[in-house]
């Protein structure tokens, strides 16, 4: 192990430290920062996990698999919602309803059936 001069990826504060390589040491006080953003960016990545796992078909609740295009649209709401730049995102979906939210400390996201059955006489 060597002395590196680490910079954290978030902020740009540098640290000595000892590691392996440069880049070790560039994402270790990138982790250890007080800044937050590798809080943040894992945050993010249970978000983004956690949409893909909403995404797909559960035959069970009646869901079907959402588009790409959809899962996209929820992840870019997603990573706004955690930036901070909005509170709540609702998607009015064809066959589901998709609503995520910040709820204080965690982020949620919640998904369900908009089928109905009508008849009229």
């Amino acid at each position: 192990m060597d002395t590196y001069q680490g910079t954290c990826k978030y902020c740009g504060e540098t640290k000595l430290i000892m590691e392996e390589s440069q880049d070790a040491a560039d994402e270790q006080v990138s982790k250890d920062c007080s800044c937050g953003g590798a809080k943040l960016e894992e945050i993010k990545a249970r978000l983004m996990a956690n949409i893909n796992f909403i995404s797909r078909k559960n035959e069970k609740k009646a869901l079907s698999q959402l588009t790409d295009e959809q899962v996209k649209l929820l992840k870019r709401a997603g990573a706004e919602i955690v930036n901070g730049n909005c509170y709540k995102a609702v998607f009015d979906f064809e066959s589901s309803k998709v609503t995520i939210w910040n709820a204080g400390e965690k982020y949620r996201i919640k998904r369900t059936a908009t089928r109905e059955e009508i008849a009229e006489a």
